[in-house]
């Protein structure tokens, strides 16, 4: 069984919902609605800041 948390896939590939700790199949259209909202809600990913390019960075002053 592949798990992601509240929701997992059998070995067959139907959903199955973890409640009170037993997996068990979505019998409800809320339960089948809560997977799809929760697949669908936006990914929190790092902010990629690019690096400084070598041209632009200050060179060390000669003595």
């Amino acid at each position: 069984m592949k798990n992601s948390g509240l929701y997992s896939f059998g070995d067959d590939g139907g959903l199955w919902t973890l409640i009170n700790g037993c997996y068990r199949r979505p019998s409800t259209v809320g339960e089948r609605e809560g997977y799809c909202l929760e697949r669908l809600k936006p990914a929190e990913r790092p902010v990629y800041t690019p690096p400084a390019s070598v041209e632009e960075a200050p060179l060390p002053a000669v003595v």
